[in-house]
């Protein structure tokens, strides 16, 4: 890559070319800082890496999503003045510029976003905090990406996640006073919310989805210095709405990257992991690809460690590996902030 990017975010275009927006300095309090408008483009036809235009100001904590029309749209976050942003972008692949989106009802700090399976787009931020409680209001866009309108709020919880199922619901998960990992299911066509019961007893978990509206849950067991020892994986049913246990990984990994493959597995890479031997953590080299409803399979070694970092999956099915990094904070100071790599892999699997 063309920048050493931490705290930045990149989507797959839709002329198959893919977007890296931002280095906020994640790892550091306070406003964005100047760097975190910049933008930068890949080329698969090219293997290169080139300049894209940047954003009209510095942003920092903002969410990224790709549209159904091809284009890219960056929502939120926090400017120079640590004020939050209502302000959004639109990035269009053809002419390689940014206009003004829509602007949101209020503005939005850390907000969390997914596009849904008929091409709107959900976002959600708390904007209401209290002594014990939080509530996160959300906003929906429809797909002509023309105006946002009223969500259903989150009541008393944060959101941290939002994951677009493919039956066309959305998965968050949420914190809140002395709850920590709840979770709840957003119907569009009811415009409401259910809370459903988590993969108890998970803390810290990711969702990913599978076909037919189903999930996986990926956890991990704390260790020293919040690297993790060993993973665990649950499985949630569409129809049942049951959460149930399946086979970890082979290999133990958090901070792993994860994208869905065209033949139907999800591809994890690298990540990191720790033992007796090495409690502050290593990065991985190790792959694995994942058969629902719960097969897993070594594959190829990365080039090299990394954790933290992105996996796109390009049109001809190579994945793209690239940002992150394989340093660790061993001093235990915080805040601390890791070694951004530059370095990219494509990954080719074969059909």
């Amino acid at each position: 890559m063309l920048r050493a990017r931490t705290g930045f975010d990149a989507v797959l275009l839709g002329d198959g070319s893919i977007l890296a927006v931002g280095d906020d300095f994640a790892c550091l309090p306070g406003p964005a800082q100047p760097g975190s408008e910049t933008a930068e483009r890949y080329d698969p036809a090219t293997d290169t890496w080139t300049a894209a235009q940047s954003l009209n100001k510095p942003r920092k904590s903002f969410a990224m999503v790709g549209l159904a029309d091809g284009r890219a749209l960056v929502i939120g976050g926090t400017n120079p003045d640590d004020v939050l942003y209502s302000s959004t972008k639109l990035f269009d692949p053809g002419t390689g510029e940014w206009t003004d989106g829509p602007l949101l009802s209020v503005a939005r700090g850390d907000p969390v976003a997914a596009t849904l399976v008929d091409g709107s787009v959900l976002v959600g931020s708390v904007t209401s905090v209290g002594e014990t409680t939080s509530t996160t209001t959300t906003e929906i866009l429809d797909r002509d990406a023309a105006a946002w309108r009223a969500g259903p709020p989150i009541e008393g919880l944060s959101a941290l996640s939002f994951t677009a199922l493919t039956d066309g619901r959305v998965m968050a998960v949420a914190d809140g006073f002395e709850i920590e990992g709840a979770t709840l299911l957003f119907d569009p066509a009811a415009g409401t919310w259910q809370a459903i019961d988590g993969p108890s007893p998970f803390r810290h978990f990711r969702v990913v989805a599978l076909d037919e509206g189903n999930a996986l849950a990926i956890s991990y067991d704390a260790f020293v210095l919040g690297r993790n020892a060993t993973s665990q994986v649950k499985r949630f049913d569409s129809a049942t709405g049951v959460w149930s246990d399946i086979a970890s990984p082979v290999f133990p990994r958090e901070g792993t990257m994860i994208t869905r493959l065209p033949s139907g597995p999800l591809f994890f890479a690298g990540g990191a992991s720790s033992d007796l031997s090495e409690p502050d953590g290593r990065a991985l080299v190790s792959t694995e690809l994942f058969d629902d409803p719960g097969v897993w399979t070594v594959s190829l070694d990365l080039l090299e460690p990394r954790k933290d970092g992105h996996a796109v999956t390009l049109d001809d099915g190579s994945v793209l590996i690239f940002g992150g990094d394989a340093s660790f904070n061993v001093a235990g100071d915080v805040p601390w902030c890791p070694d951004p790599m530059t370095s990219t892999e494509r990954v080719y699997l074969g059909s």
